[in-house]
């Protein structure tokens, strides 16, 4: 049975199973040479109501968020498709409105949304940019960096999920960072409804992993921040 689960993952979802291995939250968007220090003073929520945070995502985030979207959005679903035959293909299409909704519910891009909702209310403003440069060319005082990525594990039965917005000043010094992480087992959907069952099942677990750990990285947030004011 674990070999058809691990078979499964392979074939139903391989394009976020093949994921970029994970890296460090910084790699690739430090300058050289360039090391990470504590910045020297304490955020407080009363003094960050004149301040602007831009929002940056870690390679880790792009790479999961590419993986995610050539399967969802470029045509993966289609493929899998064309595998099938009969009723089983009817029940994987991507025009199924329950389909879809546990899809959406699995998309990365959604850490993204709920970090920018947690952070707007402390600041004057939170935009978004590509990398740290283009951060400091938008006069950012804060700089928050949005880790995140998942994949199962080598039996494919358990997916786990990890993540973490580190926050740094403009001067690219760590003001703090919080984590988190979770170790779902896969939910199978139910194999005797075939393909379609399995497929949405593997889809309810990407989802889970994803909301168990954005939650801990909020409330990580929320604790370093103090209320809003």
């Amino acid at each position: 049975m674990l070999r058809f689960i691990a078979f499964c993952s392979l074939v139903f979802l391989g394009g976020c199973n093949t994921v970029k291995p994970h890296l460090g939250p910084y790699d690739g968007l430090l300058p050289a040479n360039h090391q990470i220090r504590d910045s020297p003073e304490t955020m407080r929520a009363d003094a960050l109501k004149g301040k602007t945070v831009v929002l940056v995502t870690s390679t880790n985030f792009n790479n999961y968020t590419t993986a995610w979207q050539d399967y969802h959005e470029k045509g993966g679903d289609e493929r899998f498709k064309q595998t099938l035959i009969g009723a089983v293909a009817v029940m994987a299409t991507p025009n199924d409105g329950s389909a879809n909704r546990i899809r959406q519910a699995s998309d990365p891009r959604n850490v993204v949304d709920r970090v920018y909702a947690a952070l707007r209310p402390y600041f004057k403003s939170v935009k978004a940019a590509g990398d740290f440069g283009e951060a400091q060319d938008l006069k950012a005082d804060y700089i928050a960096l949005i880790d995140f990525y998942g994949s199962f594990n080598e039996m494919g039965d358990v997916f786990r999920t990890r993540g973490g917005v580190y926050m740094l000043d403009g001067s690219l010094r760590r003001a703090f960072q919080v984590e988190g992480r979770a170790d779902v087992d896969r939910e199978d959907g139910g194999f005797m409804g075939g393909a379609s069952g399995v497929m949405e099942g593997t889809a309810r677990t990407y989802a889970k992993g994803l909301q168990i750990t954005t939650e801990q990285i909020l409330a990580g947030v929320r604790a370093k921040l103090g209320p809003a004011m």
